[in-house]
């Protein structure tokens, strides 16, 4: 009888302490989430100001542009497309 007594302890230690692992990765996959969430809100924000500088930029570059190929008697725009993603955003001349 001893022996099955033992056995039922280590097998519910065992028990306990894998439940204890498996608290310990909910909380550090929660913490990560959380993370993850304010890493793509500041990544969002700083892209929301890129894009804000470079359109006046664009602007910029337009207006120079168009005013010396004016100064030739030509016509030219410089404006940039913007896509789903800013990694496919293309110059157009």
């Amino acid at each position: 009888m001893s022996f099955l007594a033992e056995m039922q302890s280590s097998i519910i230690q065992d028990l306990e302490n894998t439940q204890k692992e498996f608290e310990q990765l909910t909380r550090e996959r929660d913490a990560k989430q959380d993370s993850l969430v304010q890493k793509k809100s500041q990544i969002d924000s700083i892209k929301t100001e890129w894009l804000t500088a470079l359109g006046r930029l664009i602007d910029k570059i337009n207006g120079n542009f168009g005013r010396f190929f004016a100064s030739m008697g030509c016509a030219g725009e410089v404006s940039l497309r913007k896509e789903d993603e800013v990694n496919n955003m293309v110059d157009n001349i």
